[in-house]
């Protein structure tokens, strides 16, 4: 339904016209509770966050190589709908000190993991920044695991275990059997 009604604000003048007060912001709240609950999960290896559970080794292996200053690599892009945004800020817990975060992010909503020089001269550090849709002007800065800053080996570290990392990892966190090279 939210998908719907979101359409049609977008490219419809007269469509909010015809509905009930209200209806706009019920839409979006029941959708927003609907897609926290069905894209991520209580257990950081649950199936609700399989979206970037995938996603994880690559962008461990950009991150770890943006960091090696030999490595030419200095900026890794990912494209991703709503859903990895979702178990995102569910993995890092970025949603527990932003709960406004919990649910479907606005058209063009960016989110970055940005790796920076630690002020103290160690290890490099993640900063995830949020910027949802184009009502947002600014990226704002996310708490993951309850910091500003994440030293990098730590934010591996917390989310190796959740990983997967091959075609036989997805078909059993996904109880996939048949489909997509699981057949047995």
């Amino acid at each position: 339904m939210w998908d719907y009604v979101d359409v049609q604000m977008q490219h419809n003048r007269t469509f909010l016209h015809q509905i009930p007060p209200g209806f706009v912001n019920q839409a979006r709240v029941l959708a927003n509770f609907h897609d926290w609950n069905a894209f991520s999960d209580p257990k950081p290896d649950g199936i609700g966050n399989v979206a970037t559970r995938v996603m994880l080794p690559s962008i461990f292996s950009a991150l770890t190589r943006i960091a090696n200053q030999t490595d030419p690599l200095k900026l890794a892009i990912n494209g991703i709908s709503y859903k990895p945004f979702i178990s995102l800020f569910n993995l890092t817990q970025a949603a527990i000190s932003n709960p406004e975060i919990a649910g479907i992010e606005n058209y063009n909503s960016l989110a970055t993991l940005e790796l920076r020089n630690s002020s103290s001269g160690g290890e490099p550090t993640l900063r995830l920044k949020f910027k949802n849709g184009t009502d947002e002007h600014v990226f704002r800065t996310l708490k993951m695991f309850g910091k500003t800053d994440v030293p990098l080996s730590e934010f591996i570290s917390r989310l190796t275990p959740v990983a997967i990392n091959s075609t036989a990892e997805w078909c059993t966190a996904c109880n996939q059997t048949v489909l997509r090279g699981c057949s047995a």
